[in-house]
């Protein structure tokens, strides 16, 4: 299993060739063509030169969060946040299922929410979304979706069907005309022993009403391995490949960008799932460390917990896993309000800049951004990054840092 599952990744890992691509070499216009009513954009190299690009300050303008103090700047799980267009900051938390209003300079405005099944209440807050005209809507496990006007009050509440019992949703965002776009997760069935498998997932199309419109397509899911044991009375378990095949999606407008990262290849499509574009860059292979494995290894047995039981099964499940000799193609994928298309490589340690390769809207190779160490990016803006990360006391913040966009535009 180890050898067939290192087959299907070798040659996989793929990251962009962005460093021979500096000094005086400059850049050449993409290639494009359209094959069937699709536009295909081929970068060569990136368009910036030595000394050239965007720019992600290292201290934030604003951070928000404190290990003691008033509740409303106490975080425990950062399920979303976003920046109005006013400037307030909004922030879900999944623990005290609230959300939270903050002024542009990080002062407390306003929460909703709680604990409870109620209208403006939350069972598992889980996610944020932006809606026109700075109202939110936040996601619930529970498949609800609830919405909240631009001053923070309750507006309305829709719970999503499943197509089947048992089947869950998560909601992967909302476009332009209130329609919501969710990827179903129906549990695959274990089989007997250890074994890797990467299912495709269907993204659903739900109205605002909360009714089904459509299946927008079928795309792979995340590559999975699971292991099963008879101790205890039995036990399945399940977990991402380390540095496997994964499929990211975003939304803009009316667009949906899909990213498999078995590839380094970006699709665009429209809300009813029609093939609009293709954005292609050169990429090469990046192997997998000694000390990233082990690294993955310690954090998976950190998160295992305390009992001997759930860390004997993480044990397991790590001797047996099938570490990739290359990483797979990138991390992450974000869309800014211009179009321009983020890819997130693997992080080399969470001491290290976050390292993202930028498309412009058209499907120009830009070049490559960095973001402050430990900074898990929520959004990126015109203007900013907003993400959440955490101080040397294990304390969660929101932080924005300003991103200058005028270093260097091709």
């Amino acid at each position: 299993m180890r050898t067939r599952a290192r087959l299907r990744l070798a040659g996989a890992a793929l990251l962009p060739l962005l460093a021979a691509c500096g000094g005086d070499v400059r850049a050449a216009a993409p290639v494009v063509r359209d094959s069937a009513g699709v536009r295909i954009v081929e970068s060569v190299r990136p368009a910036w030169g030595e000394g050239e690009g965007w720019r992600v300050s290292p201290e934030p303008l604003v951070d928000v969060g404190v290990a003691e103090g008033a509740p409303e700047y106490q975080f425990a799980r950062v399920a979303g946040a976003l920046r109005l267009d006013d400037g307030r900051i909004v922030v879900a938390d999944g623990q005290a299922n609230e959300l939270r209003w903050f002024d542009a300079a990080g002062r407390h405005l306003k929460t909703a929410g709680r604990k409870g099944g109620g209208p403006g209440e939350f069972d598992d807050l889980h996610g944020l979304f932006r809606l026109p005209g700075d109202s939110v809507a936040a996601w619930e496990w529970s498949h609800r979706l609830s919405v909240f006007g631009p001053g923070g009050d309750f507006v309305r509440s829709r719970t999503l069907v499943p197509p089947r019992d048992g089947m869950f949703l998560d909601a992967r965002g909302v476009f332009a005309d209130g329609s919501v776009l969710v990827a179903p997760d129906g549990g695959r069935t274990f089989g007997r022993g250890a074994g890797v498998a990467r299912d495709t997932v269907p993204l659903l199309r739900y109205a605002a009403d909360g009714a089904r419109v459509d299946t927008v397509g079928r795309f792979p899911g995340q590559q999975q391995f699971s292991m099963t044991g008879t101790e205890n009375g039995g036990w399945a378990s399940r977990g991402p490949v380390p540095f496997g095949f994964d499929t990211f999606h975003a939304l803009r407008g009316s667009l949906l960008y899909v990213a498999d990262n078995a590839r380094y290849e970006v699709a665009v499509y429209d809300a009813s799932g029609r093939l609009l574009r293709l954005l292609r860059a050169p990429h090469r292979t990046e192997p997998l460390t000694p000390g990233e494995v082990e690294r993955f290894k310690a954090d998976r047995l950190a998160a295992s917990g305390s009992g001997d039981f759930g860390r004997q099964v993480a044990e397991r499940m790590l001797a047996a896993m099938p570490f990739p000799e290359t990483k797979s193609a990138f991390a992450e994928l974000r869309v800014d309000p211009a179009g321009a298309v983020w890819l997130r490589g693997h992080a080399a340690g969470s001491d290290a800049p976050g390292r993202w390769t930028v498309f412009a809207e058209d499907g120009t190779l830009l070049g490559a951004v960095e973001t402050p160490a430990g900074l898990r990016v929520l959004e990126i803006g015109g203007d900013y990054v907003l993400g959440v990360s955490k101080d040397e006391l294990d304390v969660q913040h929101v932080r924005l840092h300003r991103l200058e966009r005028d270093r260097g535009k091709p």
